[in-house]
């Protein structure tokens, strides 16, 4: 489960949505996609409301994430402290360097 502290932050955001697609028909929806990687992830999201064209959106930069670096996708790598997780991606990168934290990371591979 994110920190409260992660979930509050705000993320850039990237994307469009075709003019093509029809307008929704029933009820509001948001569908989360992720992509989690061996060594990278990334999210993207869809807001369907009716009577609108849906919107896509992609997570186009992440919290601690330089900005001459920007990607969509960050590090797969959660940072802990005491069993709960204190940071994701680039920003538990720099907690691991900086405090020495545990970490949990390639974890897509472990059987």
């Amino acid at each position: 489960m994110p920190s409260q502290a992660f979930s509050r932050r705000k993320l850039k955001l990237d994307g469009s949505t075709p003019s093509k697609w029809m307008k929704v028909k029933g009820p509001e929806t948001i569908v989360v996609a992720m992509d989690i990687g061996t060594t990278t992830s990334a999210v993207s999201f869809a807001y369907f409301c009716p009577g609108s064209r849906p919107q896509t959106k992609m997570v186009a930069h992440w919290p601690s994430q330089s900005r001459r670096n920007s990607t969509a996708k960050t590090p797969t790598v959660v940072s802990y402290r005491n069993g709960a997780a204190t940071a994701y991606g680039t920003e538990a990168e720099e907690e691991i360097e900086k405090q020495g934290k545990n970490a949990a990371y390639w974890f897509k591979v472990i059987a």
